[in-house]
C-alpha cells in the first residue's frame, strides 16, 4: 500500500510531457510544402551553369566538335571564334544526360583501370 501512495504523489508533482516532434515526422506545414514546390520548380526550370571554357579550345578543335555533332554549317559563325564558342556552348548545355548513370559508369571505369 505504501508503494501505491508514492506513485500517486509523483503523478501530482510531475507534469506529463508531449512527445517531441522529430523533423520529417508527420505532414509538412503549408509553408514548408509551398517552399519545397518553389524549390523544385526553380530546379526544374533553371539552366545549369556551364563550367567548361570553350574559349581555350583552338578553332580546329571547335570545328571538329561542330562536325562530330553534325551542327549545321554557318559561314558567319564558322569564321568567328567567339560566335563559334557561343554556338558550341549552347549545344553542349542542351545535351540531356542521366547524371547518376554517368557517375556510375565513371566509377566502374576507374575501378577497372585501378585493377591493372
Amino acid at each position: 500500500d505504501d508503494d501505491d501512495d508514492d506513485d500517486e504523489g509523483k503523478d501530482k508533482n510531475t507534469r506529463s510531457r508531449r512527445p517531441t516532434r522529430v523533423p520529417g515526422n508527420g505532414p509538412p506545414s503549408q509553408a514548408a510544402a509551398a517552399a519545397m514546390k518553389r524549390l523544385q520548380d526553380r530546379r526544374r526550370n533553371a539552366r545549369p551553369n556551364c563550367q567548361s571554357n570553350f574559349e581555350r579550345l583552338t578553332m580546329t578543335t571547335l570545328l571538329n566538335y561542330k562536325k562530330l555533332y553534325e551542327l549545321p554549317p554557318n559561314p558567319e559563325v564558322d569564321g568567328n571564334k567567339s560566335a563559334l564558342v557561343h554556338e558550341i556552348a549552347k549545344h553542349f548545355m542542351s545535351q540531356k544526360l542521366d547524371e547518376q548513370k554517368v557517375l556510375q559508369q565513371f566509377m566502374c571505369s576507374v575501378a577497372d583501370t585501378t585493377q591493372l
